[in-house]
């Protein structure tokens, strides 16, 4: 049996924690108004860029249920109906891109309600969440799109470093202020974590294909480097054979004959 656990004590003491720790977010006000404007709401943004918090802090009145947890996705995929049955006032549904056939679903329940900020979504994977809203809802939802910490914010917050190169290389990301981490092992696991999860799901690659590609990536990128530093590299980009022009009586060897570089051979040898 499937079931979503929702208090109201625990909800208000979940909603203390939240706000206790949360940096505020310029983004607030403007959710607030698109809850009071359209049915559904949907955020969006790259992960860990604080989507759950701010929704859970200002809609602390709502059930919340991620679908992220493998049970939750199990029951809306397999029964749509039944899931959302759950919520007859609505609720904060985290990671919604998880479940696509959710959308569909939830335009019937929008239509036959009609009640303004019922539905409350989240979804890190922002383009194949945009694509089902649109497809589903459209004209039901109000969309925004969640950023990391904007300067203002950390400002606001005495969060912000003083020195300019500090700054930049602390990045915007909320968990990186509200944890003792190193922003450097912070982002290469974020990539190594989130990043390279999410592309594998949106290409719809295996893991293999995957780490194939980013390797090809990395050498490309290395060598569009090389080229950018090396002047003659950049001559040889634009004449791949350099000052290497075949002499008189001398013809280029074709490509699938050369072994290791450039060969020129007299004219009539064989």
């Amino acid at each position: 049996m499937h079931a979503v656990l929702y208090a109201p004590w625990f909800v208000l003491i979940v909603s203390a924690a939240y706000n206790q720790h949360m940096i505020p977010r310029h983004a607030q006000a403007t959710l607030e108004q698109l809850a009071a404007s359209f049915p559904v709401v949907a955020v969006t943004g790259p992960r860990q860029s604080g989507k759950s918090t701010l929704v859970r802090a200002l809609f602390a009145d709502r059930p919340y249920t991620s679908l992220e947890d493998p049970d939750q996705r199990e029951f809306a995929t397999d029964d749509p109906r039944g899931f959302l049955a759950q919520f007859p006032g609505g609720a904060v549904l985290d990671e919604i891109q998880r479940c696509p056939a959710l959308f569909s679903y939830l335009q019937g329940r929008v239509d036959q309600s009609g009640r303004l900020g019922e539905w409350i979504l989240t979804g890190s994977q922002q383009f194949g969440m945009v694509s089902a809203v649109t497809q589903s809802l459209a004209g039901r939802v109000g969309m925004l799109a969640l950023l990391p910490f904007a300067r203002d914010e950390l400002l606001a917050a005495q969060q912000l470093p003083e020195q300019l190169n500090e700054a930049l290389g602390r990045g915007g990301y909320p968990p990186i202020y509200d944890r003792p981490v190193e922003p450097a092992l912070w982002y290469g696991s974020y990539v190594q974590t989130y990043l390279e999860r999410d592309v594998r799901q949106l290409l719809g690659v295996t893991p293999l294909q995957s780490l194939l590609l980013a390797r090809s990536v990395r050498a490309r990128g290395r060598s569009r480097d090389r080229t950018r530093r090396s002047p003659a590299a950049g001559r040889r980009a634009e004449d791949p054979l350099g000052q290497h022009q075949p002499g008189p009586g001398y013809r280029l060897l074709p490509a699938g004959q050369r072994r290791g570089g450039i060969v020129f051979f007299p004219l009539g040898s064989t």
